[in-house]
């Protein structure tokens, strides 16, 4: 929903309808919206996929820590999978716990993955419980492999600032 929530020629309105209420309380309504986080787009290229196509990645980094936790459709930092007319999964692709990777968003759109999942042979391209895609399946090994790169990079980018940040801080005064 964040792609449509996000266009503003859209008016989403949310009616809410409660069931056995009593005289004089009201149904409730009103307008939805999604605001991304703010950030600096840093990274905007197609990943040329072995064997698999080509995805389009575009990142951010936001100059404050974000929300994050995995498989919390709230989250805010994380890198959306989408596909044709669908998101499919938001990952930190194994940083999940590095609070550095929380400045980071963004989004990889592969149309391959539409396509594979039409594909009936390639059906567990989408996890079972429909939680995300399966990460074992060798087109999300790809995907994963080339983001991976990418973020590491960044994240420690972003590290080495955060610690210089923290040692100019802390450092004590001399005495004399």
């Amino acid at each position: 929903l964040r792609d449509i929530l996000t266009v503003n020629r859209r008016k989403i309105r949310l009616h809410m309808k409660q069931t056995g209420l009593k005289k004089g309380t009201s149904n409730k309504s009103g307008v939805i919206k999604y605001d991304p986080p703010q950030g600096q787009q840093i990274e905007d290229k197609k990943l040329y996929l072995k064997g698999f196509g080509v995805a389009v990645f575009k990142l951010f980094e936001s100059s404050e820590r974000l929300p994050y936790s995995r498989n919390d459709p709230y989250s805010q930092a994380g890198i959306m999978v989408k596909t044709t007319n669908a998101t499919l999964d938001n990952q930190l692709f194994g940083f999940d716990n590095d609070p550095n990777a929380h400045f980071f968003f963004g989004e990889v759109r592969c149309k391959g993955i539409a396509e594979k999942i039409r594909d009936k042979k390639q059906i567990l391209i989408v996890r079972t419980d429909r939680t995300g895609l399966n990460w074992r399946n060798p087109y999300c090994k790809e995907v994963e492999s080339e983001i991976k790169k990418i973020l590491d990079k960044h994240i420690t980018r972003k590290r080495k600032q955060n610690e210089a940040k923290i040692t100019k801080s802390t450092m004590p005064e001399e005495r004399v």
